[in-house]
């Protein structure tokens, strides 16, 4: 890129915008232009929420249209335009690009999209688009011959959340053009037409779906999906061996499941692990009870969804009724598991919960260290079952406030605010504790500025903690008490940083 258009960015970002280096990044056409690969027929960047507000009172944004998407377009003017919740569709927030490093080049206090997320956006473009079409040829020849590096791995990520996040909102729309313009008798007729032509079935999260197989009583009933998941992985690690812990035990289950448990002998299932390795297949959907249960089809794809990261199960809904599936601890105890088997099978559980982020990690700063257990007992226990609570401390200044930008890196905050949280903190010790804690019903609603998960039992369970403990502690800025994240991608992003503390 010439430093003649450096300095036009530099001035329309700085100068025109009054925007802040940590504030946006520069998207679309210009990661390519940034490559060489050709020059932008516009000028698009996205934008940070506080830094979109403050550039709404600049008086400069002419209009805003919203697509189909979600995706928010501002003309400020200039061929400027401010593109909001772009790369929703596929699973990243414009914070995310703005904040981490794996999704944007930054050059002369300038960020540029990464061109995976351009090539991607091509990819989802109809084939008869000829200037995608030609972006795709273009982005490809270069990479081949070029030394920078161009994540592939990357793309297939961002492409299959897009098509799963694109194939939910044309349900949505044809449910909704059918009950307005269809005669309730056609309704069912024409619906069942359009998922049969389409090969559309309800999609839904893998982690939400697993957090779903539970009894009234709020008890864990797909354990024998987690023996499913320990056999494939350890498969996956060592090969087959019939005499290793986890073949032995999935052999076990499947022995004494019967009715039908020898269809899926090693024989069978050894051949959909490996297909896995190729993707999911959306087409072979997995039936459940009206009440979102599983029934004994699909408990096997659930696993290898879960170990191979698929984001969406696709799902389609039997007919006739069915009960509560009944593979809890019970079952077990009832067929001779012993009390190690038991355990290892628990323990597997509460991993993968906790690598998936379901399990809610409650951070309770330093200035509420002496209330932890209170606030345990008589708060956090009110929403969920704690699971494990563990004591960060961290001595260097330096260490502590990288670690608390890092855990705040999850969600869209302003920089400034994670600042005045940090100076606010300093009569404190330089310590938190974080209270895992399984929230059985998370109750999850869309967020109005990005249309992310946000449970509505997180921001009650906050909101109670601050109220009562605001007035305890001195000199209370908001919020210098507890921080908790919106939805599982959040708590992994926060484990992931949770994992390279060390204590001291």
């Amino acid at each position: 890129m010439i430093e003649e258009r450096i300095k036009q960015l530099q001035t329309i970002a700085y100068d025109k915008l009054k925007l802040k280096e940590y504030e946006f990044c520069y998207i679309g056409g210009l990661s390519l232009e940034y490559y060489g690969i050709r020059n932008a027929n516009d000028i698009d960047l996205c934008l940070t929420q506080d830094a979109y507000r403050r550039v709404e009172k600049l008086g400069i944004i002419k209009g805003v249209k919203t697509s189909f998407y979600g995706v928010m377009r501002c003309d400020a003017g200039d061929n400027v335009e401010i593109t909001l919740n772009n790369y929703n569709i596929m699973g990243i927030s414009d914070a995310e690009i703005i904040e981490n490093k794996e999704y944007h080049i930054k050059t002369n206090n300038l960020k540029f999209i990464r061109p995976e997320f351009v090539y991607t956006t091509k990819l989802l473009a109809k084939k008869s688009n000829n200037n995608a079409q030609r972006d795709i040829t273009s982005i490809v020849n270069y990479f081949r011959d070029s030394k920078d590096n161009f994540d592939y791995n990357l793309v297939k990520s961002l492409y299959k959340t897009a098509k799963h996040e694109i194939l939910k909102k044309r349900i949505k729309y044809a449910k909704n053009y059918i009950l307005k313009y269809l005669k309730k008798p056609d309704i069912e007729k024409h619906y069942n037409a359009i998922i049969k032509s389409q090969f559309i079935y309800n999609v839904y999260p893998t982690e939400k779906f697993l957090t779903r197989q539970m009894d009234k009583y709020r008890h864990f009933q797909a354990y024998d999906v987690i023996v499913r998941y320990g056999f494939a992985k350890e498969f996956l690690e060592k090969g087959l061996n019939k005499e290793s812990y986890w073949a032995k035990l999935y052999s076990k289950m499947q022995t004494k499941r019967g009715n039908g448990a020898k269809d899926h002998t090693f024989s069978r299932y050894i051949p959909l692990i490996e297909s896995f390795k190729d993707g999911y297949d959306y087409d072979s959907y997995i039936t459940i009870a009206k009440n979102g249960y599983l029934i004994d089809d699909g408990s096997h794809r659930v696993a290898l969804c879960l170990l191979f990261n698929v984001p969406y199960v696709s799902l389609k809904e039997a007919k006739k009724h069915f009960d509560t599936r009944n593979y809890g601890i019970k079952w077990f105890e009832n067929n001779n598991f012993s009390n190690e088997e038991i355990k290892s099978i628990v323990q597997l559980k509460e991993q993968i919960f906790m690598e998936k982020g379901i399990y809610f990690p409650v951070i309770l700063w330093g200035s509420v260290t002496q209330y932890v257990n209170t606030i345990c007992n008589e708060n956090i226990k009110k929403y969920g079952e704690i699971i494990s609570t563990k004591k960060f401390t961290i001595d260097d200044d330096s260490k502590f406030r990288k670690t608390v930008f890092d855990i705040y890196s999850s969600d869209d905050i302003a920089r400034w605010k994670v600042e005045k949280k940090l100076e606010y903190l300093k009569p404190y010790p330089k310590e938190f504790t974080v209270v895992y804690v399984e929230i059985h019903e998370p109750k999850f609603r869309k967020k109005t500025m990005n249309n992310h998960d946000i449970s509505t039992v997180v921001e009650k369970m906050k909101k109670e903690i601050r109220d009562i403990y605001k007035g305890k502690i001195d000199n209370y800025f908001y919020d210098i008490v507890v921080h908790m994240c919106d939805n599982y991608a959040q708590n992994r992003i926060v484990n992931s940083v949770l994992k390279e503390v060390k204590n001291g």
